[in-house]
């Protein structure tokens, strides 16, 4: 009997496992996609001297960090881009190739 129950029960929970819904594809662009988008939006700001728009982009607790390891805040990326204006070494287009990722 408690055999019984026991395969009853077990049964019952693998069938509910298999019986949930899956969930519908997500419609939109990729979080790939949006980052890509974002990054564009980014450069084109910079590019055109935004650096309200560069603010908007960037969380308040953005750290750059450089290649030489020299780290920068937001507020510093912001008041260099305000008194220098375009940088263009930091309009380098980034390639990246599936073996970087």
């Amino acid at each position: 009997m408690k055999l019984v129950v026991a395969v009853l029960l077990v049964s019952a929970c693998v069938g509910l496992a298999f019986a949930q819904s899956q969930a519908p594809p997500a419609q939109g662009p990729s979080v790939a996609e949006a980052v890509k988008q974002i990054e564009h939006e980014w450069v084109d700001a910079v590019k055109a001297g935004d650096a309200d728009k560069v603010s908007e982009i960037l969380a308040g607790d953005w750290i750059g960090v450089g290649y030489d390891g020299t780290r920068e805040t937001k507020k510093n990326y912001l008041a260099a881009m305000k008194k220098h204006g375009v940088n263009r070494s930091r309009m380098i287009p980034w390639q990246y190739s599936k073996t970087d990722l």
